[in-house]
């Protein structure tokens, strides 16, 4: 027996003793949905829901709905033989025209392997769950890089065009629905668990600008709060899909 398998098979065991011995543990005592769970048994859970999320998150979110916007103008004029007659006709181009915007942001490189996530609660699942496994709610902090550019072109003629790089902390709260099976007609037994997120909020705790590429004053106050809204909203905008992309990594353990 590999020690690969064995620590498979030991690490699951420890899953869903910590799902299964709960819920059976505390189903005398259905006035308190608290459970009291050791330390160890909640802690192997995390490197899983860890993982999960970092995963989900690998790809970096970028816009660039407002990057590279052109408008058709008049150009010049060329003449065009009609018959005898020479005719003027218009050559028509088009050229970066309006104000652009692209974003980019992701999980931070050199802290993507140190998260961490902390759990705060456990307790039995409710009504919702048909009372069966555990659910627990955990908070971990995301520690994200982010990069916008400004430009701004008028008939193909750049005024400016300006860099922001910041980083952000996002602190995230979930609520994660464990349940655990075992197989003992088998041997070695198979021992399954079910970790799915229902629940999740998201909060935009720190912004910090580090470098503003030509620009002073105003426009670094302007720029920087334009990024930071747009983290903010987009954070808030596509946390049903992280969700999913989080339950999905979930599926594969």
């Amino acid at each position: 027996m590999s020690h690969a398998w064995t620590s498979q098979f030991a690490y699951l065991l420890a899953l869903f003793a910590a799902v299964h011995g709960a819920v059976r543990s505390t189903a005398d005592d259905a006035s308190s949905p608290e459970l009291e769970l050791p330390p160890a048994r909640i802690d192997a859970l995390d490197p899983v829901l860890t993982t999960a999320i970092r995963d989900a998150l690998a790809s970096p979110y970028v816009d660039e709905k407002k990057w590279g916007k052109k408008k058709n103008l008049t150009v010049g004029v060329r003449l065009e033989r009609d018959g005898i007659v020479l005719r003027p006709k218009r050559r028509r181009k088009d050229v970066n025209h309006g104000e652009w915007e692209r974003y980019e942001i992701k999980l931070d490189p050199a802290k993507r392997e140190k998260l961490k996530l902390e759990t705060v609660a456990v307790r039995r699942g409710d009504e919702t769950t048909g009372g069966s496994g555990i659910e627990i709610d955990a908070k971990l902090d995301l520690p994200l890089v982010a990069h916008a550019r400004f430009a701004n072109w008028r008939r193909g003629v750049q005024l400016y065009s300006i860099a922001v790089d910041a980083t952000a902390v996002v602190k995230v709260q979930l609520t994660i629905q464990v349940e655990g099976t075992v197989d003992t007609s088998r041997f070695p037994p198979k021992v399954g668990i079910r970790p799915r997120v229902t629940k999740m909020n998201v909060e935009l705790a720190e912004f910090r600008l580090h470098k503003i590429s030509d620009a002073r004053g105003p426009l670094v106050r302007q720029f920087g709060k334009l990024m930071e809204d747009v983290a903010n909203k987009q954070l808030k905008k596509r946390k049903e899909r992280l969700i999913e992309k989080i339950n999905r990594k979930l599926e594969k353990i």
